[in-house]
C-alpha cells in the first residue's frame, strides 16, 4: 500500500466513523501491516482513536495502566514512545525527538 492509497482509506474511516461513540479498527489499514504504522502514528495527534487499529495489527501494544485509561492524550502519548522504542518512529509527529 503506498501513501496515496492509505490516506483515503484512513480519510474514508474517519469520515464514517466521525459520530460514533463505538471505536472499530479499520480492517483495510489491519491487514496493510506494519508498514503503515507510521503514517497511523501521524494521525493520532488529530484523531486519536487510530489507537483501536494500531493495537489491532501489533503483537506487543503498549501496556495501558489503569490510571490512564480513557485519558486519550495519555493513550496517545504511550504509543509515540512504543512506536519510538520498537524502531517505527525516529521522532513524535510532531517533530519533537522522543529520545
Amino acid at each position: 500500500m503506498n501513501k496515496k492509497k492509505f490516506d483515503k482509506i484512513a480519510t474514508a474511516w474517519e469520515h464514517a466513523n466521525k459520530f460514533s461513540s463505538i471505536q472499530r479498527s479499520c480492517p483495510e489499514l489491519v491487514a496493510a501491516g506494519e508498514k503503515v504504522i507510521p503514517w497511523l502514528l501521524e494521525r493520532l495527534y488529530p484523531n486519536p482513536h487510530w489507537v483501536t487499529t494500531l493495537r489491532a495489527m501489533v503483537d506487543n501494544p503498549p501496556e495501558i495502566p489503569k490510571e490512564v485509561r480513557g485519558k486519550v492524550v495519555d493513550i496517545r502519548n504511550l504509543w509515540v514512545k512504543w512506536a519510538v522504542d520498537n524502531g517505527y518512529l525516529l521522532t513524535s509527529p510532531r517533530g519533537k525527538a522522543t529520545r
